[in-house]
């Protein structure tokens, strides 16, 4: 993958990481395979990049694990709610600034 396709592709990952808050917001079911495909394909990342772990930040390992906690932790009912959504919020944010700085290395 060439600097330039990496760089569009972390843009369209931040669009896509941001997109769990409005599910959230929106009290939206489909949020579960929503969080087991992006998952899926963070996963298979260093196949295609394998710099990825080269990188001088960690947000590849931060974003994924944070994912895997939202997948395997927390429960639907829990995301959508009032307390769920703040927290989701939060680390939501902490990852899009994650990989907005890495777009921008």
């Amino acid at each position: 993958m060439n600097s330039k396709s990496y760089t569009f592709y972390l843009t369209e990952l931040k669009n896509r990481v941001f997109k769990i808050l409005p599910l959230c917001e929106e009290k939206n079911d489909y949020i579960d395979k929503y969080l087991e495909n992006l998952i899926i394909e963070l996963k298979g990342l260093p196949k295609a990049y394998p710099e990825v772990f080269d990188s001088q930040s960690a947000w590849y390992v931060r974003v994924l694990s944070s994912l895997f906690t939202f997948h395997e932790d927390f429960s639907i009912a829990e995301l959508h709610s009032v307390d769920g959504v703040q927290r989701v919020r939060r680390i939501i944010l902490s990852l899009v600034n994650l990989i907005d700085k890495e777009v921008g290395r």
